[in-house]
């Protein structure tokens, strides 16, 4: 038995499966990575930033991307700001987005992870935020291009595609990754990646892979973060297995 079987076979008696990193739908930095090899992303936003931990996420992925990171609720802003406070290129901003700017109210789960202005079962307590358009913000800060625009709201992923219309069709957006759900639960505030995809597909984004997060055994509720990529920027050809179907 040669050393890749051996090694295989080590990982299995762990509990462990190995795959090839060019395998795509395991880890989306590496998939970005490679769909980007020529034309780096410089600029990403993080709707939803709650502690900060996909902020920093994406600042050690791309050492060389702005990461504008947005977090509606005070508190949760405040410890964003702590935990992003060594990375100079991180800029964090007290603010959400929708489909229009106003002041909103939030249901504030025991999970802070779930909060949602779709305001859950399990919401402990409420609390005023601000909401601004996607569009207006990127208007008003100069931000020309998005290379990687992250949504995860809690079910209001919509008003945020719908606030960032202009952005869309202009082409300014490249990759989306947003949660969603299959098969959606009458009792979870999350938006079924169905209604993303009609919607991003007619604004032409093309689903590339998922990344799944959970399953719900009880209702089969499947959630996912879905990678969309705006069609006409896609590269023609990547390295490694990541082949175009012929």
């Amino acid at each position: 038995m040669n050393l890749k079987n051996l090694t295989r076979k080590f990982a299995d008696s762990l509990g462990y499966l190995i795959v090839h990193k060019s395998t795509i739908g395991i880890n989306l930095e590496n998939d970005l990575g490679r769909l980007t090899a020529d034309d780096p992303i410089l600029t990403v936003f993080d709707v939803g930033g709650n502690f900060g931990q996909s902020a920093v996420r994406f600042a050690h992925a791309f050492p060389d991307a702005d990461v504008y990171t947005f977090e509606p609720v005070p508190h949760l802003f405040s410890a964003l700001c702590v935990n992003t406070s060594k990375f100079r290129k991180i800029k964090g901003f007290n603010l959400g987005f929708g489909d229009k700017r106003e002041t909103a109210m939030i249901g504030l789960a025991l999970n802070p992870g779930a909060n949602s202005l779709h305001i859950a079962k399990d919401s402990a307590n409420t609390c005023k935020i601000e909401l601004d358009t996607l569009d207006a913000f990127v208007q008003e800060n100069n931000v020309a291009r998005i290379d990687l625009l992250k949504i995860d709201v809690e079910g209001h992923e919509i008003p945020v595609i719908h606030g960032a219309l202009a952005s869309l069709e202009g082409k300014h957006i490249r990759y989306i990754y947003v949660e969603c759900v299959f098969s959606p639960d009458p009792d979870e505030p999350h938006t079924s990646f169905h209604e993303i995809h009609e919607i991003l597909d007619s604004l032409g984004f093309s689903f590339i892979t998922c990344y799944t997060e959970s399953f719900k055994l009880g209702s089969g509720c499947s959630m996912v973060n879905a990678l969309f990529g705006a069609r006409g920027q896609l590269p023609e050809k990547t390295s490694g297995k990541f082949h175009n179907m012929v």
